[in-house]
């Protein structure tokens, strides 16, 4: 694919929609440049669009992902599965009782984000919760999640995740989700509430952590602890 169009892909992820002028604008192309690529990537099915908004003048069209599109963004769908099998190959009988098939799906996930905790966890150990956000970030970027940060309200941050590398697993389960949680709750070492969850129909998985000043600066642990 041509490189101008995946960072098409890529700004309607983190935008949502836009028009052929915002695109035009981002990327210092002229309209009819931007045009003739969102032709392709509608021919591919990857974008779509509808009428847009505008009180005077020719009609403004905004356009957007797709499913398909979505899809296109990096997944992650093999990896899930070997890990999946390896957490199922490594139940006791313990971890079975009392549990119905959802509970051991939420355990199953939970210990897949534990998994990429322990991966990642010497990059936050000692470090103070500024530090570890950083990373943080890092990591849920490399692992295809596409973080974005902004505050819910004074005391209380957000991390947006614009892309999710299950998707389709996803879409509908809420058990996936325990794989970011655990992640974003274990290398912070601190409570994450999910405010809002691909599961449920919408667009992307956000959380909010509530951020103490005064601990911005000392240094946490991070703890791995398998449930």
């Amino acid at each position: 694919m041509d490189g101008t169009r995946p960072q098409i892909l890529h700004f309607l992820l983190r935008h949502r929609a836009a028009t052929v002028e915002d695109l035009a604008a981002a990327f210092h192309l002229a309209s009819a440049t931007v045009r003739r690529h969102l032709d392709i990537l509608q021919r591919d099915s990857l974008v779509a669009y509808r009428r847009g908004r505008r009180k005077a003048g020719r009609p403004e069209y905004v356009y957007f992902l797709t499913e398909e599109g979505m899809d296109r963004l990096p997944k992650s769908y093999g990896r899930l599965l070997t890990t999946l099998m390896e957490e199922l190959r490594a139940m006791t009988p313990d971890d079975l009782m009392g549990r119905d098939g959802r509970q051991l799906l939420e355990m199953v996930c939970r210990r897949v984000g534990e998994r990429l905790v322990e991966r990642h966890a010497g990059r936050v150990n000692g470090k103070t919760f500024e530090q570890q956000l950083v990373e943080l970030v890092r990591v849920l970027g490399e692992e295809g999640f596409y973080p974005e940060l902004d505050w819910a309200s004074p005391g209380r941050l957000r991390i947006r995740l614009m892309n999710c590398p299950y998707r389709c697993a996803a879409q509908g389960n809420h058990a996936v989700c325990c794989i970011d949680m655990s992640l974003i709750r274990n290398l912070l070492h601190t409570d994450v509430e999910r405010e809002q969850c691909l599961a449920d129909g919408h667009p992307s998985c956000s959380y909010v952590v509530a951020v103490n000043p005064f601990a911005l600066l000392q240094p946490v642990e991070t703890s791995t602890a398998r449930a």
